[in-house]
C-alpha cells in the first residue's frame, strides 16, 4: 500500500489503526472523566501521569483526523478513490465532531477550573464507535457465535462505562457541596485515598444500576439526592435494555448448538427405528456433525445471500472466488493462463465433502494382449 495514494478502508493497515483508535476512544472516555472528577486542580497541571496519557491520546487523534482524509469509502457498493470526494465525504460526516473534540486540548492549559470542563468535550468521539465497530465486523466477517460474543463484549463495556460516569458525577457533586456532611463523610471514607473513593463510587453506581441498594453508601444532601434520582431513572432504562440484550445474545449463542443437538437426536431415533447398523449410524452422525459445523453453515447462508444479488454481480463474485481457488492449485496455475482460469471459473460448482471422503478412485485397468499365430 502506497502512503501517497488513498488507502482502502478494508486494508489490514487501516483496520489495525482503527482498532487502536477504538481502544483509545474507550480508554479516554474513562480517563478524561476521572481527571475532571477525582484529580485535584494541582494534579491536573501535568503533575500526574494520567494527564500526560490523556494529552497524548488527543495528539494521536489529530493524526487520525489527517488519516481520515486519505481513507477511501464505499458509495452504493462502489469504492471511491478520488481524493476530493474522500475529503468531501469526511467533511460532511464525522469531521465536525472530530474537530470539536480536539478543543479538549485547550481545557488542559486553562488555569480556571470552571473552564477545565472543556476536557470532557473529547467524549464526542464516542459517536465514532458504532462506525468503527461496524467496519471491524465487516473486515473480520465473524461467524454467528463470534459475532454474538463480540456484541456481548460491547454491552459489558457499555455497563462499565455508564457505571464509571455515574460514579464520577456523584463524587463531583459531593466535592461541590459547601456543607461538611456529604455521602463521603457519612460513609466514613473522607480520609481515604482517591483510589478508595473511586472504588466506592463505582460500587454505588453498579449497586444502583442493578437495583440492589445495600444502603451503606447513600446520598445525604439535596443535590446528591436530585442527582441520584436522575441516575436511578436513567440507569433503570439503560441497564434494563442492556440486560435484555445480553439475555438475547446468550440465547443466540446457544441456539445453534441446541438446534444441532435436536437434529442429531431425531436422526438417532430415526436410524434406530430403521434398524441401521452401528457402522452406518456412526458414518451418518460424523457427516452431519461436519455438515452442521459453523463454517459450512456460513457457506450455506452465504449462498442464500448471493441469490439476492443481481445476475451480473453474482456472476462476478462467483468468477472471482473460483478463479482464486484455481489459481492456488498448482496443476491449474502451472499449465493454464489466468485469463483462461477466469473464463472457466463461472462454470465451476462448489461441493462440500467430509474429511477422508473418496472424491475420485483411480482404477487399475488390466489389458490383455492377444497373440495371433498364422
Amino acid at each position: 500500500m502506497s502512503f501517497l495514494e488513498p488507502w482502502r478502508p478494508d486494508s489490514s493497515f487501516v483496520m489495525v489503526w482503527k482498532i487502536f483508535i477504538l481502544a483509545m476512544i474507550i480508554a479516554q472516555s474513562f480517563i478524561s472523566t476521572y481527571i475532571i472528577s477525582f484529580l485535584p486542580d494541582v494534579e491536573r497541571d501535568f503533575t500526574h501521569s494520567i494527564v500526560y496519557m490523556d494529552l497524548v491520546f488527543d495528539l494521536i487523534y489529530i493524526a487520525d483526523i489527517i488519516a481520515n482524509f486519505r481513507i477511501a469509502f464505499y458509495r452504493h457498493g462502489e469504492l471511491c478513490l478520488e481524493p476530493a470526494e474522500i475529503a468531501s465525504h469526511y467533511l460532511k460526516t464525522y469531521f465536525i465532531f472530530d474537530a470539536l473534540s480536539e478543543l479538549s486540548i485547550i481545557g488542559r492549559f486553562i488555569l480556571d477550573s470552571k473552564w477545565r470542563a472543556l476536557i470532557l468535550i473529547d467524549l464526542l468521539r464516542i459517536l465514532r464507535l458504532p462506525q468503527i465497530m461496524g467496519k471491524i465486523e465487516d473486515f473480520f466477517q465473524f461467524s454467528r457465535q463470534i459475532a454474538s460474543l463480540f456484541h456481548l463484549g460491547k454491552l459489558i463495556v457499555a455497563i462499565i462505562m455508564f457505571a464509571h460516569w455515574c460514579g464520577c458525577i456523584l463524587y463531583t457533586i459531593a466535592r461541590s457541596e459547601t456543607g461538611p456532611v456529604t455521602w463521603i463523610t457519612v460513609a466514613g471514607i473522607d480520609e481515604n485515598s482517591i483510589s478508595d473513593i473511586y472504588v466506592a463510587c463505582l460500587y454505588w453506581a453498579i449497586a444502583t444500576m442493578a437495583t440492589i441498594g445495600y444502603g451503606d453508601i447513600h446520598p445525604t444532601t439535596y443535590r446528591e439526592r436530585v442527582v441520584s434520582v436522575i441516575i436511578m431513572i436513567a440507569s433503570s432504562v439503560i441497564f434494563g435494555y442492556i440486560l435484555s440484550s445480553i439475555g438475547a445474545l446468550l440465547i443466540e449463542i446457544n441456539a445453534f448448538n441446541s438446534e444441532s443437538r435436536e437434529k442429531m437426536r431425531l436422526l438417532t431415533k430415526y436410524m434406530k427405528e430403521k434398524g441401521l447398523s452401528k457402522e452406518i449410524q456412526s458414518k451418518i452422525r460424523k457427516y452431519l456433525e461436519f455438515y452442521m459445523d459453523k463454517e459450512n453453515t456460513m457457506k450455506t447462508e452465504g449462498d442464500n445471500i448471493l441469490q439476492l444479488l443481481s445476475f451480473n454481480l453474482k456472476e462476478e463474485v462467483i468468477k472471482e472466488v473460483n478463479a482464486k481457488i484455481l489459481g492456488d492449485t498448482y496443476m491449474f496455475s502451472s499449465n493454464f493462463r489466468k485469463k483462461f482460469l477466469y473464463i472457466i471459473s463461472k462454470d465451476l460448482i462448489e461441493k462440500a465433502l467430509t474429511p477422508d471422503e473418496l472424491v475420485y478412485a483411480v482404477k487399475q485397468l488390466s489389458i490383455q494382449y492377444l497373440t495371433f499365430s498364422s
